[in-house]
């Protein structure tokens, strides 16, 4: 459902407007993935952080 609407946005040219934080297993950025590349180019106010965490990050390091 999530990317039927981030599809619709990006087609319509919507783009959030609030600011917005992108966690990053540090793992993944180590393999080459670039979150803040593909979230930057369609959220304009955003903050990129690497974690050393799992896939649930909030149940594993919830401060």
């Amino acid at each position: 459902m999530d990317v039927g609407h981030d599809t619709i946005d990006k087609d319509t040219g919507s783009k959030p407007v609030m600011p917005g934080t992108v966690l990053q297993q540090d793992w993944d950025a180590a393999r080459g993935h670039h979150a803040q590349g593909l979230w930057s180019a369609w959220a304009k106010d955003l903050r990129h952080r690497t974690v050393s965490r799992g896939h649930f990050v909030a149940e594993e390091a919830p401060g």
